[in-house]
């Protein structure tokens, strides 16, 4: 089974995640790019308290809805910084 990501040609948006026994390059949907979510890179965010910022960490397979595509990888939201006391 492929894990596929449904990317908005226009927005460059994932609009859904969903599985399919055929491969990514098999399925076309107007309109849309169709990723295989297993080897896809992702670039996620998480908290450097020693930076006291956002370090970008890549990997594989964890892209989902509302992460944009960007040159061949997907870039999840980064989060808005913790409120310090």
């Amino acid at each position: 089974m492929t894990k596929l990501a449904l990317i908005n040609n226009n927005t460059n948006i994932c609009e859904n995640v969903t599985t399919d026994d055929r491969p990514a390059n098999e399925i076309n949907i107007e309109g849309y790019t169709v990723l295989d979510l297993d080897n896809t890179s992702v670039i996620n965010y998480v908290w450097n308290e020693t930076l006291n910022d956002f370090d970008e960490i890549e990997s594989i397979g964890n892209g989902g809805i509302g992460s944009t595509y960007l040159n061949g990888k997907l870039i999840n939201k980064k989060p808005d910084k913790p409120e310090t006391n």
